[in-house]
């Protein structure tokens, strides 16, 4: 976890400054691409030959990849939905502003606990073979993720 969030807090720095600087729309279609890549490559990496050690180490690279397309989320969708309730009646900005970003973040909080728990739960009848049990619960999450997942661009 560690080195997604050095990642993701670095990028928010960088996305921040292109996406006040340069375009916020091709800031946030570049972290979403960025995202969506390393999001798959994540959930399918493959040790060399089979190995822990490869699996491990290719986990972290491409969690530390993925931290730079959350980082660039950040900034570039915030400000555009920050800008976008300037359009609404005044009195009523803040409260769809925060429906529209904390409360995403928090249903995915909760979401993101409760869903893993279900998939081991449904995956065997058997707990006690943790290897099976996660072997297979891996496989699952890999269909899922890539059967509720968006097609690129679809957030620009």
């Amino acid at each position: 976890m560690s080195e997604l969030s050095v990642s993701h807090i670095s990028q928010m720095l960088i996305f921040g400054y292109t996406s006040d600087h340069y375009s916020r729309k091709w800031s946030l279609f570049a972290s979403t691409v960025i995202l969506i890549l390393f999001a798959a490559l994540s959930a399918g990496s493959y040790g060399a030959g089979g190995s822990s050690s490869g699996l491990f180490a290719a986990l972290t690279a491409w969690r530390f990849l993925l931290g730079i397309g959350i980082g660039g989320e950040y900034p570039a969708g915030s400000v555009g939905c920050a800008e976008s309730t300037g359009e609404l009646k005044s009195g009523t900005r803040n409260r769809w502003f925060i429906l529209f970003t904390n409360v995403q973040i928090d249903i995915g909080f909760v979401v993101s606990a409760l869903v893993p728990m279900i998939v081991v739960c449904c995956s065997s009848s058997n707990v006690f073979y943790f290897s099976t049990v996660a072997e297979d619960a891996y496989h699952r999450f890999f269909v899922l993720e890539k059967t509720t997942s968006a097609p690129p661009g679809a957030s620009v």
